[in-house]
């Protein structure tokens, strides 16, 4: 397999950063599989300042490394405490939405993005999102 040269890699960057910008506009809820080698030290904390701008700084972050191997861990931090030396090859972090809680039951802690049925079948309705600019 061939090497992306430097304008390949710059060209790569620029469309992985305008596909995440509009993720972020989105609102959608993100995965990142594999954010961080020895080689790729920068993408994370670049998504990072990405997603500050659309989200806010304490929206929900899952890091899940090893998992269903040994060793598996999974913590729970804040959009804005994400960076690159939290998370590697092994590593699946997951970003939550605007309407991503963290919720406290018993010792452990969940993290929860409502999908939105109770607007669908007339149920409750979840509270306005405030635009961004």
């Amino acid at each position: 397999m061939r090497k992306p040269g430097p304008t390949r890699s710059r060209a790569l960057k620029v469309r992985s950063a305008s596909r995440l910008k509009a993720a972020a506009e989105g609102d959608f809820v993100l995965a990142l599989y594999n954010p961080v080698s020895r080689r790729r030290r920068s993408q994370l904390e670049a998504a990072r300042a990405i997603l500050l701008a659309h989200r806010a700084p304490e929206t929900p972050v899952v890091l899940a490394r090893n998992l269903g191997r040994e060793n598996e861990t999974i913590a729970v931090i804040r959009l804005d405490e994400l960076h690159t030396d939290h998370a590697d090859m092994l590593t699946l972090v997951l970003i939550g939405s605007s309407r991503t809680r963290l919720i406290a039951r018993g010792s452990g802690r969940w993290v929860y993005t409502p999908r939105g049925y109770g607007q669908k079948t007339g149920g409750p309705k979840a509270a306005p999102q405030p635009e961004t600019a």
